[in-house]
C-alpha cells in the first residue's frame, strides 16, 4: 500500500544503502514516482505531477540515488527544463515509550538524526528520550507538540542545529546535567529559539556551588539567533525554582536558596532570559546584596532598613532581610558590611571599577540609616507612653 492509500501497480529499480533503507520506483494511483522505506516506514519522495520546489510540475523522474543519510537524488524534467533534485526525509521519534536517542531504530526510516535532518519528538504518549550520548548536530529540532509530554534527557550532551530553529512546545521537558560553566547539556541553535514547557537541571556529582563571596557561575543552557518565550517551570534537583525576586519584563528572576535560618549564606540561583539565551546563574552574593541581583544598591539598603532588628526579636532574619553575618539579628554590623560593599553598578570581575564605593555615597547611606534608626527609636518611646 502506497502512502495516501493508493495501491502499487509496479515496482522497480530498488537501490539499497548500508543502513537498510531502500528507494524504489513505483506506480501508484496512476502516477509513477519514487518511494523510500525501511520495512516499517514508507515515505513518498516524488510522483509525476507533483509541484516542484521552484514551481511547475514534474513531468518525468528517473535515476534515483540513495545515500546512508536517507537522502535521495534524482533526475527530473519540468516542462522543457531538466535538472537534479534532492530529497531529505524529516525524522520523527517513532516508539511510544522511553528509549535512547542513539538507537537508529527509534527514528523514522531507521535513520540516525544528522545535520541534514529536521528532527522532532512529538509523541501522543508521555515518554523520555535519553541522549544523545555525545554532542550532536541536526538541521532543526522540535520538542513536544503532540498529545503526550515529551522529555529529552540530554545529560552533558549539547545538541546544535546546523541551520534551523529549536522549538520547545507545551507538554515538553528539556532535562540537562551541569558539571561546570563549560561542561553541561543544552541547545545551540543557528536559527530562532522558541521556549515553552519545562526545564529540569541536575547537577553532576562533581559539581560544586560557588564558595567565595562574589563568585558566580553563568551557564548558558539554550542559545539561538533570537529567543522568544519562557519556561512554565524550571526545576533544580527536582525542586522548582521560585521567583523570590522578580520576574522582570523578560521573565528573569532570582531564587534565594541559602539557609533561611543561619544568615551568612547568600546563595542564589537566577534564571536569566536575554534576547538570544536562557541562562542559569549560581551566585554566592557579597554582604549587602539582599536580592541576588549582583549589585549592592538602595534597594538592598531599604530591605535592611525595613527589617532592622538589632535585638533579634523577629527571627529567623535571613540573608534576604539583611543578616549578613549569621548572628540572628540585623544591626549596625550588617549595615556596615552593606556600606563597605556598596556597588550600585554591580560587583564582580566585570564591575571591579565599581566595587569600591564613593565616600559621598557611603556618607549618604550612613546619614539615611541614622535617621531611620532615630525615627524607629522615637516611635518606640511614643508607644511606651504614660
Amino acid at each position: 500500500m502506497a502512502p495516501g492509500g493508493d495501491t502499487f501497480s509496479s515496482v522497480s529499480n530498488p537501490p539499497l544503502n548500508d543502513d537498510g533503507q531502500v528507494a524504489f520506483t513505483a506506480t501508484a494511483g496512476g502516477a509513477s514516482g519514487f518511494f523510500l522505506g525501511d520495512g516499517v516506514d514508507l515515505v513518498e519522495i516524488v510522483r509525476i505531477g507533483d509541484t516542484a520546489p521552484d514551481g511547475g510540475t514534474f513531468s518525468s523522474v528517473s535515476n534515483p540515488w540513495l545515500n546512508d543519510l536517507g537522502q535521495v537524488a534524482f533526475n527530473a524534467t519540468i516542462g522543457f527544463d531538466s535538472g537534479i533534485y534532492a530529497f531529505t526525509p524529516d525524522l520523527q521519534w517513532r516508539p511510544p515509550g522511553d528509549d535512547n536517542w542513539d538507537d537508529n531504530e527509534n527514528w523514522t526510516l531507521n535513520i540516525a538524526p544528522a545535520a541534514v535532518h529536521d528532527t522532532s519528538i512529538d509523541p501522543d504518549t508521555e515518554l523520555t528520550v535519553i541522549g544523545p550520548s555525545s554532542d550532536t548536530t541536526v538541521k532543526s529540532l522540535t520538542l513536544g507538540g503532540g498529545a503526550g509530554t515529551a522529555s529529552l534527557d540530554l545529560g552533558l550532551a549539547m545538541i546544535t542545529t546546523a541551520i534551523g530553529d529549536y522549538v520547545q512546545n507545551d507538554l515538553s521537558n528539556l532535562l540537562i546535567e551541569i558539571l561546570n560553566e563549560t561542561s553541561h547539556g543544552g541547545i545551540r541553535a543557528a536559527g530562532a529559539v522558541t521556549i515553552d514547557g519545562a526545564l529540569g537541571v541536575q547537577p553532576h556529582a562533581a559539581f560544586a556551588d560557588p564558595v567565595v563571596a562574589g563568585e558566580v557561575d553563568d551557564i548558558v543552557i539554550v542559545r539561538g539567533a533570537t529567543r522568544s518565550g519562557t519556561y512554565d517551570q524550571i526545576t533544580y534537583l527536582g525542586t522548582p525554582l521560585v521567583a523570590d525576586f522578580g520576574p522582570d519584563s523578560s521573565g528573569s528572576f532570582q531564587d534565594f536558596v541559602g539557609s533561611p535560618l543561619t544568615g551568612n549564606d547568600g546563595l542564589f540561583r537566577a534564571v536569566r532570559y536575554t534576547a538570544s539565551t536562557v541562562e542559569l546563574r549560581n551566585l554566592r552574593a557579597i554582604a549587602g546584596d539582599t536580592n541576588g541581583d549582583q549589585d549592592v544598591d538602595i534597594t538592598d539598603f531599604n530591605r535592611l532598613a525595613v527589617h532592622y532588628d538589632p535585638g533579634g526579636e523577629h527571627l529567623p532574619n535571613p540573608w534576604t532581610e539583611g543578616n549578613f553575618d549569621g548572628d540572628n539579628d540585623v544591626d549596625i554590623t550588617d549595615f556596615n558590611q552593606l556600606a563597605v560593599n556598596y556597588a550600585p553598578s554591580g560587583y564582580g570581575a566585570a564591575n571591579e571599577a565599581h566595587f569600591i564605593p564613593e565616600p559621598t555615597a557611603v556618607s549618604l547611606l550612613l546619614l539615611g540609616f541614622q535617621c531611620f534608626v532615630a525615627i524607629r527609636r522615637g516611635r518606640k518611646v511614643l508607644r511606651r507612653g504614660p
